[in-house]
């Protein structure tokens, strides 16, 4: 028999519209961002430089591994940047596990695993194992 755990997933982000070398901030548009955990999302646009946002998501998920991802849900590469600030799974912190998920870029289809900061539109990507035991996060 088969069981199925509830799990909840937060993500905080934080948009990035500038760079103090480049000072591009005034040619940037605001990210939208998406977090998914099986069936469950949650979609945020952001709306100012710095803004910080909490994603959560809850679903029921079967023993075994599964995906969450979090993205750019717009393809232009004009978009403010977004920085990962910290992720927890089932309320916990996940630490220094947080450097585990692998970000690609849409454009190049180049994959950067621990890189927290997405300046190109593109999805960042975890494997989590259910049940949970000690963190429960694995590498894609």
């Amino acid at each position: 028999m088969h069981t199925q755990t509830t799990m909840t997933v937060t993500l905080i982000a934080q948009a990035d519209m500038q760079d103090p070398m480049e000072g591009f901030v005034m040619r940037k548009t605001p990210p939208t961002a998406r977090l998914t955990l099986a069936s469950a999302t949650q979609e945020h646009t952001f709306t100012a430089d710095r803004e910080t946002h909490g994603f959560t998501v809850t679903a029921p998920l079967a023993e075994g591994e599964h995906q969450i991802t979090f993205q750019h849900t717009r393809p232009d590469p004009g978009q403010g940047a977004l920085l990962i600030r910290e992720l927890r799974i089932q309320g916990s912190r996940t630490g220094l596990a947080v450097y585990r998920g692998v970000y690609t870029r849409h454009d190049s289809q180049e994959r950067l695993p621990g890189h927290l900061y997405m300046g190109w539109p593109g999805t960042w990507t975890y494997s989590i194992r259910v049940p949970v035991h000690d963190g429960g996060i694995g590498f894609e």
